[in-house]
Formats: structure tokens, C-alpha cells, sequence
């Protein structure tokens, strides 16, 4: 079964959303916002960069944080989903996406898993560009970029850096949408 990547995008904010509003989840949820955003409480400015940055730590905290009150990942505890759209949203992944070619379709490959994929965006995208954040599946094979991701033109430069500092720290596991 298939899911407009826009709705399962949606479907993360209205989770994230209900479970702001559970006494119970409040006081951590502001804990993981100081970690997600470095303990910073004006991480971007009011407008359109401080609602991507939100939405981001919305798919970190749902899709990928394990909550000490709830005892699991939220996705894998939440109740008001069917397991058709959960699975949808387990199949997410979050990383650094290299535009590698844009014809005959657009593909971009994950550079610190190495997989590529065939991406579905309506942004207009140039080889080399990057997309950074989460990926939803989309129709057929192909996934689509969040809303919330960003795109850096010219990417390569950051693209190497990150390869460096990674192979420096000795780190070969798959960074959380926190790291990035």
C-alpha cells in the first residue's frame, strides 16, 4: 500500500502534535527539544525556518527518539495509526542524499549508507545539489523528500567533510536526524 509522502509528513506532525498534549510527555519533549536543537532556545527565528526546524525534531522525536515514558520509539507506541501507515513511516530513512543525475530521472544516493535512489520532488534540482533530512516514500520505487528537508546547492563540499569527520570519529552507523 502506498501513502502521499505529504500525508505520512503530516500524519508525524499530528503525532508529534497529540503527544506535546500528554502530561505525561511534556517535560521530556522540552528536554529532547534542548537536545535536538543544542540547548538553544531561539534556534531560528519566527517564519518559515523556525517551522522546518520544527518539523524536523517532530519526524526525530516520532520516528527515531526512544521516549522514556512511553518505553519505545513513538511511532512503535502510539495508537491512533494503522499498521499499514506505520509501516509506511518505518520505511522513512533520514541522511544526506547527493543528487547524482536529474535525466532520465532524478537520482540521488545516500552517502552515508550508499543506496541510491530515484527521488520524486517538484524542487528543482541540479547534479551535486544535496537533500538533507528525512526521506518518505513515495509512488512505485522512489521516495520524496520531507518538507522539512533542506537542500544545499553544491553540496559536494559538505558532502566530504562529513565522510571525513565520520571516517576521524570512527563512526560507520547510520547518523539520527539530531546529528545531522
Amino acid at each position: 500500500m502506498s501513502f502521499a509522502p505529504e500525508r505520512l509528513h503530516q500524519t508525524v506532525l499530528a503525532i508529534a502534535g497529540e503527544l506535546r498534549h500528554d502530561p505525561g510527555l511534556a517535560a521530556e519533549m522540552l528536554r529532547a527539544e534542548r537536545q535536538f536543537f543544542g540547548g538553544l532556545p531561539d534556534y531560528a527565528p519566527e517564519g518559515p525556518a523556525r517551522a522546518s526546524a520544527q518539523a524536523r525534531f517532530a519526524e526525530w522525536f516520532v520516528l527515531e527518539r526512544e521516549s522514556e515514558h512511553l518505553g519505545a520509539v513513538p511511532i512503535e507506541a502510539f495508537g491512533g495509526i494503522s499498521e499499514p501507515v506505520r509501516d509506511a513511516l518505518r520505511a522513512t530513512a533520514c541522511g544526506l542524499f547527493l543528487v547524482e543525475s536529474v535525466e532520465p530521472e532524478l537520482r540521488v544516493r545516500d552517502v552515508l549508507r550508499g543506496e541510491a535512489f530515484e527521488l520524486e520532488t517538484d524542487a528543482t534540482l541540479r547534479v551535486g545539489d544535496v537533500v538533507v533530512g528525512r526521506v518518505y516514500p513515495g509512488a512505485t520505487d522512489a521516495v520524496a523528500p520531507s518538507p522539512a528537508a533542506a537542500i544545499l546547492r553544491d553540496g559536494g563540499a559538505v558532502v566530504a567533510a562529513l565522510q571525513r569527520d565520520l571516517r576521524r570519529a570512527g563512526i560507520e552507523r547510520q547518523l539520527t536526524q539530531a546529528e545531522i
